[in-house]
């Protein structure tokens, strides 16, 4: 073979991992380094990405502009409790959904960029997951659904 085809064999087969690594590192790690997760409620699955500490739940989802259709962020405490969300620094409304020891307690829809204030869950919770608003009606999201990771 010759050196010219030997360099393009090299350059195509390392094009190619670079490929799978690329597609495999981002089914665990997201680019912001949060690590990914699949959350199952009904017959979906959503690949989330998981915030446990402060500075990272603080931030959430926002400045971003948005999340695929499969996506969202899922916020793991360390105890169960009323935990309250706000929308600073968001560009895209969201669904808020709260999560008690696999069942879901609480539900916000569709909460507009927009919105000032904080959102809180009626029922204690140890897990918010965060997805594209109008996806809780779409499935037929509703309380005292299981949801399991």
């Amino acid at each position: 073979m010759s050196r010219v085809k030997k360099i393009a064999v090299l350059i195509l087969v390392i094009v190619f991992l670079i490929f799978v690594v690329e597609y495999i590192s981002t089914r665990i790690y997201s680019f912001a380094g949060n690590k990914i997760v699949s959350v199952n409620i009904k017959e979906a699955v959503f690949l989330a990405e998981v915030v446990s500490n402060s500075e990272k739940m603080q931030k959430g989802l926002g400045k971003r502009n948005g999340l695929c259709d499969e996506c969202g962020m899922l916020f793991k405490f360390q105890q169960s409790g009323r935990y309250s969300f706000w929308m600073k620094d968001m560009n895209f409304p969201i669904d808020i959904i709260w999560i008690g020891k696999n069942k879901i307690v609480h539900l916000e829809k569709n909460v507009d960029p927009d919105f000032v204030g904080t959102v809180v869950s009626t029922e204690n919770a140890d897990v918010v997951l965060e997805i594209n608003a109008g996806s809780v009606d779409e499935l037929g999201i509703k309380v005292g659904d299981i949801a399991s990771f």
